[in-house]
């Protein structure tokens, strides 16, 4: 199996409750850490599609942020 044909999720659930916000001056809702998630994996060549899942209720949301950011519905 080639590297290119590996995805990767990153789930982001109960590490809200562990981790330090990721809320701050420039990420006030949770798409703009998808897309400076999309800035950082832009030159990587590891996977082929990257995925951010925050996974809490009550609002589930997904993106694809690589190779280029969408909105996952």
């Amino acid at each position: 199996m080639s590297h290119s044909s590996v995805r990767l999720l990153v789930y982001y659930g109960a590490a809200v409750a562990y981790n330090t916000p990721w809320y701050g001056v420039n990420t006030k809702i949770f798409s703009d850490v998808a897309k400076e998630a999309a800035r950082i994996a832009a030159n990587q060549s590891a996977f082929e599609r990257i995925y951010l899942l925050k996974a809490w209720e009550p609002e589930l949301e997904a993106y694809e942020v690589f190779p280029v950011f969408a909105t996952c519905k």
